[in-house]
């Protein structure tokens, strides 16, 4: 369809013609056609090839072809626009596939037709034509609310067929999936908000012949280990000792594979025995490091902790030998880095603010205790005059401002130490307050930014104050995210805290242990000369490795640095219920049945979540009461073995336009009335830190959203 031309009633038989290429051109092909009353010449454009054939390259003047006569070429009454991929009746769309009045279908816009609408192409790759007035909050102007390039959920309204014209309409798929989505309800009313399903196994070829063996750092990285390697597909045995494993390499049902922590590794002959066997059953092995510094008993491949069991399952199943050195972050070395991104995003912020509103220079400070003032960005100033000026900055108007929490205006000349700051150009400044009241219930956070600017430029002082006050949410989200990336190093210094703790309850309960069973071998015996002593200490010894047992499972829980994925969305999900339901927004949560632990600081992980599940709640918070809609689902993708955990975010609001798509992870570009554009952002920084990665998955304007979060399954020692 190219524009609002009439069309000519053709019986659908008399489409398909036969004619012969005349001129060939790299975009547009024109066809003679033999003995047709409809048109003499059809007009086929590349895109409308038969499969196979990618260019005109593979076509010659004066070769037969056959060609499906589509609509009149405007400005050329002889012709006709042609496809000849359309030419072979079983691939059709009009006949494989042909439209239907009510029929719901996912479409494409491809061309503005102003002021009446938009051209769409329907997923089986018909041209409808979708009006103004059928889409919501058209108000007659289509550009206003559809891109080309956006996908969309219409439902067919009318077909005529004669003249190969399809009417469609969003407003009537919006109707269609709200009916669907009651229906959807009552079937879901006893359904749980949190279901567990089974773990998805994907195999691969030859997977049964793969029997790995695990004696790592800890038994508990032991087992979550052996967890993930079954959503693999792969089975692997744990052992307990190196006596244990020896035995092992001996029996029949023999390893494959063995893995291996170095620091269990130092007796010689225990090391040379092991190589012996190692050796004769022809096993392969892999040594877990704690640095790629740290010294192998013998020469193997080696995985540096924490593990990436990514990398583990491309050794065991392709056979491919692991990285050399530490190919991925460790999972706490995101706060220096979020430190440091925030750093350089206040710098970009100041740069962007003067520039746009033709400002001279800026400068950000920060109070870190009465008296103490701290510059912590600027632009347009020179280096060595702040750092010149800091200690004066006391007596400085961005004091007044922060104490005041006031704005000030104040002429450069009378500006006391900012005045040796100030850019030679400028003669007038704006300090403007920063409050910020940490989540946490720390004290608040005060900062100032001194903006110098012309007063030539910016007579009214309202005026220049309320531009800069549109910066302040995006300033705020600033110290916000600063303050998080803080508050997450301290949480890491307690988690190791409790790192350690855990290494002395384990090593108090491995000690108890044994006394314990040599005095349950006594009283068997009747060994012990002295009854009511023994039962004394028999029993003392049995709460001193009760208490062990349970203080080692209560740190387990606490622990930050490995989280249940299964518990924590859990939570998320509980809290999130809360919010969602006085707009009666459906929320379901769907994630295998499986344990999955990985090392993942907690705090960040629900972060991460409760910003998308933000940004899903932000658009279908608009939309009619009990018609919403947002679920997490949880899977295992075992083919991208970097990060296998994947879980996406569904909300059915009206989408994201096309011309938004490349947008949405930069910063401040937003489409909310009320946002600073910085959540997104931050996600995906977040999860670069991590190793991991944000996608938006498919965007169908008023049907659905996704979200995709990959994330790499990462083991670390568990104890000491």
């Amino acid at each position: 369809m190219h524009g609002p031309i009439a069309r000519k009633k053709i019986p659908f038989d008399q489409r398909f013609q036969r004619g012969t290429i005349e001129t060939l051109e790299p975009d547009i092909c024109r066809i003679r056609l033999d003995g047709c009353k409809w048109a003499r010449y059809a007009r086929v454009r590349q895109d409308r090839l038969p499969d196979g054939k990618s260019s005109f390259a593979d076509y010659k003047q004066g070769d037969k072809v056959d060609v499906f006569l589509l609509d009149p070429v405007k400005g050329f009454p002889d012709s006709m626009h042609g496809s000849m991929a359309w030419a072979d009746r079983e691939k059709n769309p009009w006949l494989d596939s042909p439209p239907k009045p009510g029929q719901l279908i996912r479409a494409t816009a491809i061309l503005y037709l102003e002021p009446v609408g938009v051209f769409v192409r329907l997923k089986n790759g018909i041209e409808a034509l979708l009006r103004v007035n059928e889409v919501p909050g058209g108000q007659g102007d289509i550009t206003r609310v559809v891109d080309l390039g956006d996908e969309l959920a219409v439902q067919i309204t009318q077909v005529r067929k004669e003249v190969l014209e399809v009417d469609v309409s969003v407003k009537e798929a919006v109707k269609t999936l709200r009916r669907q989505e009651q229906a959807r309800r009552k079937q879901d009313f006893s359904r749980e908000m949190v279901e567990r399903v089974p773990l998805q196994n994907q195999p691969f070829t030859g997977i049964k012949s793969i029997r790995p063996a695990i004696l790592g750092p800890d038994p508990f990285f032991n087992r979550d280990l052996q967890r993930w390697l079954a959503g693999f597909g792969i089975t692997c045995r744990a052992v307990q000792t190196g006596k244990h494993l020896l035995d092992y390499l001996e029996a029949h049902n023999h390893p494959t594979h063995v893995l291996l922590d170095t620091a269990i590794w130092k007796n010689p002959s225990r090391i040379e025995m092991l190589q012996e066997r190692l050796s004769k059953r022809n096993i392969r092995l892999i040594w877990l490091k704690n640095s790629p510094e740290t010294a192998s008993p013998f020469q193997a491949p080696s995985l540096i902790l924490p593990l990436n069991v990514g990398y583990l399952v491309d050794w065991l199943i392709k056979d491919k030998e692991p990285p050399s050195g530490r190919n991925h972050k460790r999972p706490f070395s995101f706060n220096e880095y979020q430190q440091r991104h925030v750093q350089n995003l206040a710098d970009r912020l100041l740069k962007d603010i003067c520039q746009n509103l033709d400002l001279q220079g800026a400068l950000w400070c920060r109070m870190e205790r009465k008296g103490v003032y701290v510059p912590r960005s600027f632009h347009g100033l020179k280096e060595e005059t702040v750092k010149r000026v800091q200690i004066q900055l006391g007596q400085s108007v961005i004091a007044s401002s922060i104490e005041t929490k006031t704005v000030i205006f104040r002429e450069v000349h009378r500006a006391g130490p900012l005045r040796q700051v100030a850019p030679d150009n400028s003669d007038m400044l704006c300090c403007l307050p920063l409050a910020y009241i940490p989540l946490n219930g720390d004290q608040e956070d005060t900062r100032a930014v001194a903006f110098f600017y012309r007063r030539e430029d910016y007579p009214d002082t309202d005026k220049i104050q309320d531009r800069l006050q549109a910066y302040v949410p995006a300033m705020q989200a600033l110290v916000a995210t600063l303050h998080f990336a803080v508050y997450n190093e301290i949480l890491s210094t307690f988690a190791n805290l409790g790192v350690n703790s855990a290494a002395y309850m384990h090593e108090l309960g491995q000690a108890a242990q044994p006394i314990k069973n040599f005095l349950d071998t006594m009283g068997r015996e009747n060994r012990n000369p002295n009854p009511r002593e023994w039962k004394t200490l028999r029993r003392e010894l049995k709460k001193l490795l009760n208490l062990a047992k349970s203080d080692l499972s209560i740190i387990r829980k606490q622990q930050g640095s490995r989280i249940s994925v299964a518990d924590r969305l859990g939570n998320i999900a509980r809290l999130f219920a809360y919010r969602a339901a006085p707009i009666g927004c459906a929320f379901q949560v769907t994630m295998p049945d499986h344990d999955m632990q990985t090392n993942i600081p907690g705090l960040l992980f629900d972060q991460i979540i409760n910003n998308l599940l933000d940004n899903a709640y932000h658009f279908v918070a608009g939309m009619p009461a009990n018609t919403g809609r947002i679920e997490i689902r949880v899977f295992f993708d075992a083919d991208n073995r970097s990060c296998p955990l994947v879980l996406e975010i569904m909300d059915n609001g009206p989408g994201i336009r096309a011309g938004m798509k490349d947008k949405i992870f930069k910063v401040r570009d937003t489409e909310k009335e009320i946002g600073t554009g910085m959540g997104l952002f931050i996600v995906r920084s977040f999860l670069k830190a991590l190793g991991g990665k944000i996608d938006l998955q498919r965007s169908i304007r008023w049907q659905e959203t996704v979200f995709r979060i990959s994330l790499p399954i990462l083991l670390d020692r568990y104890i000491g």
